[in-house]
């Protein structure tokens, strides 16, 4: 670790990990981190170090969700087994938090997990996991329930431990400037958003939605392995998982449905 940079113990999904960070990017660090970090106490845990440049090759570091364009020296970009080293190119609060969901895919993608577009609440010690792509409701479901504890309202942690599926909310920023809720609750079913006249669920057939639902995976293309590792997950959390189409009504109280 260099001397101006810094050093934080997370908790992402139920994995302690250590982030290195540059000073000039603490205070984003800190403000999306509220919450989630935690004593190191073992060792040999990854190591995540982002670090922030002032020159460099610009390319493009694309995803299949809709995230602040980060620009990225593709050739800094180094996965060992590990740790990971990303640089970026700007402090600001968006910048970070995209590099860090990165980052976070990058993790989970390790340790049987995935970063999902997706809003979450956990209602009753379950957690529900709300996927639709931008503008299709995830926000204004969560936002109408009366019961629960909203995890995130766009990127919400996946992850098979040895007791199931859990989901979680992240410390990356949310559409209101906030940060996740760090929350961690087994993971009762995903749910996909399609806008009605009325409220109600239908339980589908996952495998006939594979194309909807890797969509909304946050899944970095610079990566070959980390793509191939995410979609495995993905099949075998729609296969042990059940799948349900919210057909929902702008207003309605999704915990009256869901719980």
């Amino acid at each position: 670790m260099h001397l101006n940079q810094r050093r934080l113990c997370i908790n992402l999904a139920g994995v302690p990990f250590v982030l290195e960070y540059d000073s000039t990017i603490s205070g984003p660090i800190q403000r999306l981190t509220a919450g989630f970090s935690t004593p190191e106490n073992t060792r040999n845990l990854y190591h995540c170090i982002l670090e922030q440049v002032s020159a460099g090759r610009q390319v493009t570091a694309s995803s299949t969700i809709a995230d602040p364009m980060i620009f990225l020296d593709i050739e800094n970009l180094i996965i060992t087994s590990d740790q990971t080293l990303l640089r970026i190119r700007s402090n600001s609060v968006e910048v970070v938090s995209a590099a860090l969901a990165l980052l976070y895919c990058i993790l989970l993608s390790k340790t049987s997990g995935l970063l999902l577009h997706a809003s979450g609440l956990v209602v009753a010690g379950k957690a529900y996991v709300f996927l639709a792509p931008s503008g299709g409701g995830k926000s204004t479901v969560i936002e109408n329930s009366k019961k629960g504890t909203i995890l995130h309202d766009d990127k919400i942690a996946a992850r098979k431990t040895s007791k199931g599926w859990y989901a979680g909310g992240v410390p990356l920023l949310t559409n209101n400037g906030t940060t996740g809720t760090p929350l961690f609750a087994p993971l009762a079913g995903l749910f996909l958003i399609k806008k009605s006249k009325r409220t109600a669920l239908k339980r589908v057939v996952a495998s006939k939605l594979v194309p909807k639902l890797a969509m909304q995976i946050y899944e970095p293309t610079v990566r070959l392995e980390i793509r191939r590792a995410v979609m495995g997950i993905l099949l075998e959390l729609m296969t042990e998982l059940p799948v349900y189409s919210l057909y929902y009504k702008k207003g309605d109280d999704v915990s009256e449905f869901i719980s």
